[in-house]
């Protein structure tokens, strides 16, 4: 597992390392693959959230990081998978 810098969210598992960075970058908030990342991860956890990545991470159970950095594609999609393989800024470019 990685760290990121962001005060009280578990170290996320390397394949989805990248979460954590995507969600402290409000270029999610304009794109419809970035935040279907967040929603595919777990519907009903992003709208108690009100729709907010930091907080949903921060609340998500290790087990469903788990299953997405499993089986990205299913869990998360293929176009917002790339996304989070990415780094934000690179993402942001390509937009």
């Amino acid at each position: 597992m990685t760290a990121i810098d962001l005060d009280g969210l578990a170290p996320l598992p390397p394949r989805v390392a990248r979460l954590g960075e995507l969600a402290l970058d409000l270029w999610w908030t304009w794109n419809p693959n970035a935040r279907q990342v967040f929603r595919r991860l777990d519907y009903t956890l992003w709208r108690a959230t009100d729709h907010n990545p930091v907080r949903m991470l921060r609340l998500l159970p290790a087990t469903r990081l788990a299953n997405a950095a499993r089986d990205p594609l299913r869990r998360i999609g293929t176009r917002s998978w790339n996304l989070v393989t990415m780094t934000a800024a690179t993402a942001r470019d390509s937009t």
